[in-house]
């Protein structure tokens, strides 16, 4: 039987669905500034790589140079500070399952290219009650997921070797990031991107929902 000693997770489309908040708050700035909008369906892709590139990804053509980019980001930050739970919740069957970890004595992380200040201050009010390890969302001096500077700053903090962690996330980038880092790529169907994604990323395995990867951690790994 297969040990392994600590899960690291995705945030956004992973633990929490946060996509309503965040398409909000970006088409709220975007519309201030007598941007063009953009439908819910876009920001599926627009997340994923990081603040920044949401910005990127939102703005019209000829404003994605790094200046306009940053003031948006920033613009973003302020307007996301007030805003960020109005319709955020954690994805049915996740609280079980962190509980289930935590029970076992795995070690728990959360790995996020969302803002470092957004990731512990969202992963402290939807999961009080579970003792994270390590919660790392993105900062400055440090390249977002898929690169492995993060995947690595939190392995070492967690003291394990990577054959021995699952990473779990929703999109490309995340399986990426395993791949990149040595971890178990875990894709996480239920979230912002498809099984097709996750699979053509190098995903060792998906699941539709938490419960159902719950059930496979009971069932197939740990007794």
């Amino acid at each position: 039987m297969l040990e392994y000693k600590a899960v690291i997770f995705d945030l956004d489309g992973t633990l929490v669905n946060t996509i309503n908040d965040i398409t909000n708050s970006m088409n709220r700035v975007l519309k201030s500034m007598n941007l063009p909008i953009h439908d819910l369906s876009k920001y599926y892709y627009f997340v994923g790589a990081g603040l920044k590139e949401l910005c990127r990804r939102a703005l019209p053509e000829e404003m994605k140079d790094e200046k306009s980019v940053l003031h948006y980001r920033d613009l973003f930050n302020q307007d996301y500070d007030q805003n960020w739970n109005i319709d955020s919740r954690p994805y049915e069957g996740i609280s079980d399952l962190l509980a289930y970890l935590q029970a076992s004595k795995k070690s728990i992380a959360v790995l996020s290219n969302k803002p470092d200040q957004f990731c512990k201050t969202m992963i402290n009010f939807y999961f009080s009650e579970i003792n994270f390890s390590v919660i790392r969302g993105n900062v400055d001096n440090i390249p977002p997921k898929p690169h492995p500077a993060g995947g690595k700053i939190v392995l070492e903090i967690l003291g394990q070797k990577a054959k021995d962690v699952l990473f779990v996330g929703d999109t490309n980038i995340d399986m990426q990031t395993a791949k990149n880092c040595g971890f178990k790529a875990i894709g996480a169907e239920w979230g912002f991107r498809t099984k097709e994604e996750l699979d053509r990323a190098g995903a060792d395995i998906t699941f539709k929902r938490p419960k159902d990867f719950l059930t496979y951690l009971q069932e197939k790994i740990w007794e």
